[in-house]
């Protein structure tokens, strides 16, 4: 019985791995990207898609009237990351605050009462709780980008279908 149980388990955990890995993205117009082309002297330039002509990837990295447009070819392109959403940073704060609040307590240690909680320990831990409470709330209010690599290898063009009705082309990435 146990064996029957360990065989569909497996296969269910391999059948489900599967099929994520099938799941492609598509790299469409409007979609943010961040591409590094060392021949062009590009270092993660973030910028979202324009359009997809052949194999040369129309980016734009301004928004607005000064629009600058980049082109940039597929098969040069060094490495190609899609947003995959955002982050909060409130752990990092609550890690720094928890430091600086035990560290200010720690310097400011002219109490001459002595209650129950006044040794140093206690002081640096009570500091550090409030350090740890605001600085988890200012890191919560801190975003940035999650990145995700496209394999350059796997970078297939195709036609899309637009809201609008007409067709554009467009990259399915398997990851």
């Amino acid at each position: 019985m146990r064996k029957i149980i360990f065989a569909i388990v497996a296969g269910t955990l391999v059948s489900s791995g599967r099929a994520i890995a099938q799941d492609g993205v598509q790299l469409t117009p409007g979609t943010k990207v961040r591409v590094t082309v060392h021949t062009l002297g590009l270092n993660k330039q973030v910028g979202t898609v324009y359009e997809l002509r052949g194999d040369t990837l129309v980016i734009q990295t301004k928004a607005g009237a000064g629009a600058d447009m980049l082109r940039v070819s597929i098969p040069a392109t060094n490495r190609l990351d899609v947003k995959a959403g955002t982050r909060r940073h409130w752990a990092a704060g609550a890690g720094i605050g928890f430091l600086a609040g035990g560290v200010t307590v720690l310097a400011w240690k002219n109490d001459p009462t002595e209650d129950w909680w006044t040794s140093d320990a206690n002081k640096a831990l009570a500091g550090g709780g409030v350090g740890l409470l605001v600085g988890a709330a200012l890191g919560a209010l801190i975003t940035s980008d999650r990145w995700s690599e496209v394999p350059l290898d796997q970078i297939r063009p195709r036609l899309v279908a637009q809201l609008d009705g007409r067709v554009g082309v467009g990259v399915v990435m398997r990851f």
